[in-house]
């Protein structure tokens, strides 16, 4: 007998209908395994829910909130028509120089790196760490007050049992967990990106599951609160 991974992760959520929901709960009780799986996914879930709920209490950033008032503006079409006009009236020498123009462009495109998940990772000595924005976030971003737009996304921080200080990240170029070396952040677990960042830290928990239940087979104790994450960090994440 086997539950689709789908279905189960929407049980774990509490989001299905009680006829469907019972009828998981009776298919678990056949699967001993399955059902301690479901079980520690609930337990880290709720831990999870209650460590970071303080965070879903605070104030929209200015930031976000401007920008949603500049999407409500009406726009005057009037405007929009004249700008189409006088567009129009482009003199045919500007219009000669927009071959070579695009040309340079490309020759840009071609040359200059583009963004990926290698843009977030070096390599030493058969290791990869963190580099980039990925390195810049882990090293100065606190999970409990960081943008709703931050990728990648800080998932947690906690203190690993071999005594360094690991965090979960999610993005949408890379996603995993990262802990502190005198290198830096040394990446203990990758995966593709999936943006599942959200400022829902509940539903974050279902989204990455994977990086979740690493974290807590990692750590030494309970992931770190808004001030011990401070201090951790003006401590350099030693």
């Amino acid at each position: 007998m086997t539950i689709d991974r789908e279905l189960l992760a929407a049980y774990i959520d509490d989001e299905l209908d009680a006829v469907t929901a019972a009828r998981i709960t009776r298919d678990l009780a056949a699967l001993p395994e399955l059902a301690a799986e479901v079980a520690a996914q609930r337990r880290l879930r709720e831990r999870l829910a209650a460590h970071y709920a303080p965070v879903l209490d605070e104030p929209i950033p200015a930031s976000l909130t401007d920008a949603i008032e500049q999407s409500r503006k009406v726009v005057d079409l009037s405007e929009v028509r004249a700008g189409k006009a006088e567009r129009r009236w482009i003199s045919a020498p500007s219009v000669r120089y927009i071959g070579p123009a695009l040309a340079a462009c490309l020759v840009l495109f071609l040359i200059i790196p583009r963004g990926g998940s290698n843009d977030l990772v070096r390599t030493l000595d058969g290791q990869d760490y963190a580099a980039g924005t990925l390195d810049l976030a882990l090293t100065g971003q606190l999970a409990a007050n960081q943008d709703l737009t931050s990728d990648p996304r800080i998932l947690l921080s906690f203190p690993a049992q071999d005594g360094s200080l690991c965090r979960g990240f999610s993005g949408s170029q890379l996603s995993g967990i990262a802990c502190r070396e005198q290198r830096g952040w040394r990446l203990r677990m990758e995966r593709p990106g999936s943006r599942a960042a959200s400022a829902d830290y509940r539903q974050a928990g279902t989204a990455d599951s994977d990086i979740l239940a690493a974290a807590q087979e990692m750590a030494k104790d309970s992931p770190l609160d808004a001030e011990a994450e401070r201090k951790a960090k003006a401590n350099g994440w030693r």
